[in-house]
């Protein structure tokens, strides 16, 4: 192999450093190659750092060179030796495998050592339980086994062509079921599916026997069963069993089925009415069903029976079979009156137009629900259409007064609000005086300006606090930015004021532009001097209209 002498060297006298210009030592030199430097003496190379840099195994002892010193690596014939002793050591190592692993054969091991396992988890792997049995571990304990005969997970034993903990099969288990033909499958794009008119059938605590019935397993001290069957009838049944003896056969009987209509039957296994989404039975009376028909919702009962809303065991509102409403059980003094000249104490009042008793309180005719309270200071609030159009409004009495006129609040089909305030009988007004109209919690937030007072802020929130940057700002002297805020439109008026932060009688600060998304906010020094202070703004969006 040529010596190698491309570029030039620089050395430093007592260093063990070279530094190179022009070279390729990567590819040229190797540790253990000779190094004859500008003092013309050989020195070993310790190591080859990059294409311009390496180390020698002792330091240069000839005079400095900085740049441009002619050099020599020698190549030795190291590397040759050291690639023998290299491949001889793999042919050996390599011979004590290749009639095993190195063939593709293990030694058979066990579920806490397996045959072939990791570096990481050496309890972890697979081994050879027995002539055609391959096992899987982890942990030193086996998962899962694979034979001839099928593939058992998590169980010791192989009992069915697919067993998991001895319990789930795939093909009928000859102490269970009885033959081999398979009972049920996994069909196309992973659907579980029976052949013919079998049922797929879910069941706790039991098997099925030779017959049709189920077979409590009594595992436990359980006695009872519970089961849910996909009948091919085209059915969903929930069937229970709650006592039976270990052994014993079980009817399972059937509570609760969803039919092909999409109803669901509780009690009963035929519907009562075929568009009742909701049936319920205890067997004999035909108790509760919803349905709905020709466009219309219902809920009720189907015999001769009142229906009842219960709380506490206790019935609060009870329809008759003849239509009588009641309330916690008392017509007299808890009523819900539809469109009758008396009202009786805590009731609920409907009216229509042609009820002059309230029409001729209120003016008008129109229709309304009325709550009376009790005892002679009773407050009566009503609500009734508007006179004139669509809409509502809030009508109220106080005991001694004659008539309905004071409408406390009105919403209109223009969708306008309004409402009077404490004690005014005047105008309608649009606010209480003894409270304050602005936006809720939760409604504003909070931004801070970066760099300068110019740069751009962005908030997209109705109203909120703006900190801006401290940067002087001179006397007599405005500075402007642009607030970016998509609730904005451009006939909204934004009204903006200073919270803290500044010297008292300092600033002004006005909106002078809105468009849609954004406004321009200006703040002016009036103080005489130069200020540098971190104003706290407060803003907010009101919005308005131009037509």
């Amino acid at each position: 192999m040529a010596w190698y002498r491309a570029g030039s060297a620089a050395v430093t006298s007592g260093s063990a450093a070279v530094v190179g210009t022009g070279t390729a030592w990567v590819a040229n030199a190797r540790a253990g190659h000779g190094f004859i430097g500008p003092d013309k003496f050989t020195y070993e190379i310790l190591s080859v750092n990059s294409d311009t840099s390496i180390t020698l195994a002792e330091n240069y002892a000839g005079s400095t060179v900085v740049s441009g010193g002619v050099y020599k690596i020698i190549p030795t014939q190291g590397m040759t030796q050291s690639l023998a002793v290299a491949a001889n050591q793999l042919v050996a190592d390599f011979g004590a495998v290749v009639t095993g692993a190195g063939a593709g054969r293990f030694a058979d091991g066990s579920a806490a050592a397996p045959g072939v396992s990791f570096v990481s988890d050496v309890d972890s792997g697979f081994y050879r339980i027995s002539s055609n049995v391959v096992g899987w571990s982890t942990g030193g304990a086996e998962r899962m086994r694979l034979s001839s005969t099928g593939l058992a997970i998590n169980t010791g034993t192989q009992t069915a062509t697919l067993a998991v903990n001895g319990g789930a099969h795939v093909g009928r288990p000859a102490d269970h079921w009885g033959g081999t033909t398979s009972f049920f499958g996994l069909v196309g794009s992973g659907q579980l599916a029976t052949e013919g008119s079998n049922e797929i059938t879910v069941t706790s605590n039991g098997y099925r026997g030779a017959g049709t019935l189920w077979v409590s397993y009594g595992i436990g001290g359980a006695t009872g069963a519970a089961q849910i069957g996909l009948n091919p009838a085209g059915y969903v049944a929930i069937r229970a069993e709650a006592t039976k003896a270990s052994g014993a056969a079980s009817g399972v009987t059937e509570l609760a089925r969803f039919n092909a209509s999409g109803n669901l039957l509780i009690g009963r296994t035929t519907d009562i009415i075929s568009t009742a989404k909701l049936q319920l039975s205890d067997g004999t009376i035909n108790s509760l069903y919803g349905y709905k028909a020709s466009g219309t919702e219902f809920l009720g009962t189907h015999s001769n029976h009142p229906l009842s809303l219960i709380t506490n065991n206790v019935a609060r509102l009870t329809i008759s079979a003849a239509g009588t409403v009641t309330v916690d059980g008392a017509l007299a003094a808890d009523s819900v009156d539809v469109n009758t000249a008396a009202l009786a104490t805590g009731a609920v009042r409907a009216w229509t137009a042609t009820d002059t008793d309230i029409d001729g309180l209120i003016g008008g005719s129109t229709n309304g629900v009325l709550f009376e309270g009790a005892g002679s200071a009773h407050f009566t609030v009503g609500l009734r259409s508007n006179d004139v159009g669509d809409g509502f409004q809030v009508i109220s009495k106080q005991a001694g007064n004659a008539t309905y006129t004071l409408k406390c609040f009105e919403a209109k089909a223009d969708g306008s609000v309004s409402w009077r305030g404490r004690g005014t009988v005047g105008a309608l007004r649009a606010i209480d005086p003894l409270d304050a109209l602005g936006y809720g919690t939760g409604a504003g937030g909070t931004v801070t300006q970066t760099t300068s007072k110019s740069t751009p802020v962005v908030l997209n929130k109705p109203c909120g606090q703006i900190t801006m940057n401290n940067a002087a700002l001179a006397t007599s002297t405005s500075v402007s930015f642009t607030l970016t805020n998509s609730l904005i439109a451009a006939t909204d008026v934004v009204r903006v004021s200073i919270a803290s932060g500044a010297t008292a009688g300092a600033y002004s600060v006005t909106v002078d532009a809105t468009a849609a998304g954004s406004c321009r906010i200006s703040v002016r020094n009036h103080s005489g001097g130069s200020l540098s202070e971190a104003l706290v703004l407060n803003f907010a969006v009101l919005k308005a209209v131009s037509a």
